[in-house]
């Protein structure tokens, strides 16, 4: 995995609804992101507390993450957009904080189409936090 890429390279997502810092490595079948959370997310409350929300849209641009890095990483000019189609099972074991950093693993399940099934695990440090399952409609056109 090349770290180089800018994270606004590989997801068409831009402030102030940009869910991701970096990329920590991806391949065809899974991707770790990061997202260090400042108090001004558009999804931190005024008492410094992401909404759940956020884990559900941090956990879908990390999948946009990956889906962004291998249409690079094949040649293509631009990457494709994604939709959430379905989560599935998610779970919220506690909403984080601003000053925390969040690390998410997602991995690939199965891809149908133009339909991308993904599991998502989001933690702080060694704690999870957070885990769903999504179906991503992927617009290779947009």
């Amino acid at each position: 995995m090349n770290n180089s890429y800018d994270i606004e390279n590989l997801i068409p997502q831009r402030e102030p609804i940009k869910m991701i810092d970096s990329l920590i490595d991806a391949n065809n079948v899974m991707a770790i992101t990061t997202l260090f959370i400042n108090s001004n997310n558009y999804f931190v409350n005024t008492e410094g507390i992401m909404a759940e929300a956020g884990l559900i849209e941090h956990i879908a641009q990390s999948a946009s993450s990956q889906a962004g890095y291998l249409a690079i990483s094949n040649g293509k000019d631009k990457v494709p957009v994604g939709y959430i189609a379905e989560i599935r099972d998610f779970h919220c074991y506690r909403c984080p904080h601003a000053g925390e950093k969040l690390e998410t693993t997602i991995s690939v399940d199965d891809t149908v189409g133009n339909i991308t099934c993904i599991s998502g695990k989001t933690i702080i440090g060694k704690e999870l936090i957070a885990e769903t399952k999504m179906r991503i409609y992927i617009n290779e056109d947009s």
